[in-house]
C-alpha cells in the first residue's frame, strides 16, 4: 500500500472517530456519552488527527502529480533534443548549395533571347 492510500485511510479513519465521539454518539447513547467531557477530548483529537492526515494525503498527491509532469516535460524535451540534433547534421538550409545526388539540381538560368549579357547596356 502506498503512502497516498494510507494516509487517505487514516483521514478517513479519524473522521469516522470524530464524527462518532462528537455527533452520533451523544444523539444515540446519551447515557454512556453523558455530558461528554472525555469524548470530547477524544472526539478533537480524531478531528486534529483527520485534518493532519488529509493534509499529508493533500501534499503527497500533489508532489505525485507535479513529479508525473515533471517526468512528462523531460520526456518531451529529450525527444525535442533528438530531433533537433538530427537536424543539425543538415547545416545547409539554401536548395541551391545542397549537392546531393538525391536532389535534382536546380538548372542555370536560360540565355537571355537577344544573345547579349546581362547588366550590358
Amino acid at each position: 500500500m502506498n503512502a497516498q492510500l494510507y494516509s487517505f485511510c487514516l483521514f478517513v479513519l479519524w473522521t469516522g472517530v470524530t464524527v462518532t465521539a462528537l455527533a452520533f454518539g451523544p444523539a444515540l447513547f446519551p447515557k454512556e456519552f453523558g455530558d461528554g467531557g472525555q469524548f470530547k477530548f477524544v472526539g478533537i483529537g480524531a478531528g486534529m488527527l483527520a485534518l493532519w492526515n488529509l493534509a499529508k494525503w493533500w501534499s503527497l498527491r500533489q508532489r505525485l502529480t507535479q513529479s508525473e509532469y515533471r517526468r512528462h516535460l523531460e520526456v518531451t524535451y529529450r525527444q525535442k533534443r533528438l530531433v533537433s540534433a538530427e537536424e543539425k547534421e543538415k547545416q545547409v538550409v539554401n536548395p541551391e548549395l545542397q549537392f546531393e545526388e538525391s536532389r535534382p539540381r536546380i538548372p542555370p538560368p536560360p540565355p537571355p533571347p537577344n544573345g547579349t549579357q546581362h547588366g550590358a547596356g
